[in-house]
């Protein structure tokens, strides 16, 4: 494709984390952390489960929650 950008995307650290929450209930999630081009003081954290997992739901009604607010 021409003039097309080329991006890479780095992850720099994948590690699992359990949250529990007071309403959902416990998530245990796949957190990764990428690195923003040309800013070294900014971080972008992702957090994901596995489909099908009981964490699955309960993320999505955190997001849920998170967006009614």
């Amino acid at each position: 494709m021409l003039g097309a950008a080329r991006h890479e995307v780095e992850v720099r650290r994948e590690q699992r984390k359990q949250v529990t929450h007071p309403v959902v209930g416990t998530i245990d999630a796949i957190c990764q952390v990428l690195p923003v081009p040309d800013r070294d003081d900014l971080r972008l954290v992702l957090y994901t489960t596995e489909p099908g997992s009981p964490s699955h739901p309960a993320l999505r009604d955190l997001r849920r929650l998170t967006l009614s607010s």
